[in-house]
């Protein structure tokens, strides 16, 4: 018997459903996907691999500068906010404090266990590491 769960996520997707990007109709996106994958897993340790998220955080932060530059120099004024699909705005106004706060939360109020790499690699080695484990883990 299966007693472990990974769900890995990329760093934009975890964006999305932590900072409910989407706009969910008025409900918490993140506790809605949680307790979905806690029904579809009952009684299962469940782990969120997240990839790529201080990565991803730089790029989104660049991106904010080059935006506050063009305006600030009034080379493009509206029209570079205008460019900006909605959904990219709502992502680059993201914090690191707010993508902490939810992994905290799915912690704490979910009992899930997060694992945050760097990349592919780091990904790579850790899900190795955690199905040697699992495999010379004793029966029981």
């Amino acid at each position: 018997m299966v007693h472990h769960v990974l769900i890995r996520l990329g760093a934009q997707e975890f964006v999305d459903i932590a900072a409910d990007v989407k706009k969910s109709e008025g409900d918490d996106q993140l506790a809605r996907h949680a307790k979905w994958v806690q029904r579809a897993h009952p009684d299962k340790r469940i782990t969120y691999l997240i990839e790529g998220l201080p990565r991803y955080l730089e790029i989104q932060k660049t991106k904010m500068v080059r935006i506050q530059k063009k305006r600030l120099l009034g080379e493009a004024g509206d029209e570079a906010e205008a460019a900006i699909p909605e959904e990219d705005a709502a992502r680059m106004r993201v914090t690191k404090k707010k993508l902490d706060s939810a992994a905290v939360w799915l912690q704490v109020n979910m009992k899930f266990h997060i694992r945050m790499t760097k990349d592919v690699a780091e990904s790579s080695l850790y899900v190795l590491r955690l199905t040697t484990a699992i495999a010379n883990a004793p029966y029981r």
